[in-house]
C-alpha cells in the first residue's frame, strides 16, 4: 500500500473466499481441507506477477494485491484466477476435490487504511457471491 501511495499507481486488492471448505472439512477431514487451502495458495502464486502479493488472511480467505492494476484490469485478473482455482481439483490422497472461490475486487487510493481496503474488498466479494447465488 505504501508503494501505491508513494508512486501514485493504481493498485487493487482481490479478496478470495473458498467455497464449501467447511463441507470438505466435515466430510473428508481437516487434512483434506488443508489440501484445498494449499491448492488455492499454489494456484494464486503460480498465476500472479513477481511484483504482486498473495497471502492467506485466515480460515478460507486469501488476498492478492495487484500493483499497477486499475479496477477493470483487476476484475479481469480476479475472474482469471477464480477460473484457475476451479480448473483443477485439489488432490488429497486418492481423491480429487472440486474447488471454487468467490472473489471481490477493490481498487484503492492514497490515504486509505489497510482495514478499510480489506473491508471494502470483503464486501465486494459478498456482493458478488450473493449476485451469483441469485442468478442460479
Amino acid at each position: 500500500m505504501s508503494y501505491a501511495e508513494r508512486y501514485s499507481v493504481a493498485t487493487s486488492l482481490l479478496f478470495f473466499d473458498v467455497n464449501g471448505l467447511k463441507t470438505v472439512n466435515d466430510t473428508l477431514g481437516h487434512a483434506a481441507g488443508d489440501a484445498v487451502l494449499v491448492h488455492v495458495a499454489e494456484t494464486l502464486r503460480a498465476h500472479i506477477r513477481a511484483s504482486d502479493v498473495v497471502g492467506r488472511l485466515g480460515g478460507d480467505e486469501y488476498a492478492v494485491i495487484l500493483t499497477h492494476a486499475d479496477e477493470a484490469q483487476a476484475h479481469i485478473k480476479a475472474d482469471f484466477l477464480a477460473g484457475k482455482i476451479c480448473e483443477m481439483p485439489a488432490r488429497f490422497e486418492d481423491q480429487l476435490i472440486p474447488v471454487s472461490a468467490a472473489v471481490g475486487v477493490y481498487t484503492f487510493g492514497p490515504g486509505e487504511s489497510p482495514t478499510d481496503v480489506l473491508t471494502r474488498a470483503d464486501k465486494a466479494m459478498y456482493d458478488r457471491k450473493r449476485a451469483m447465488k441469485a442468478a442460479e
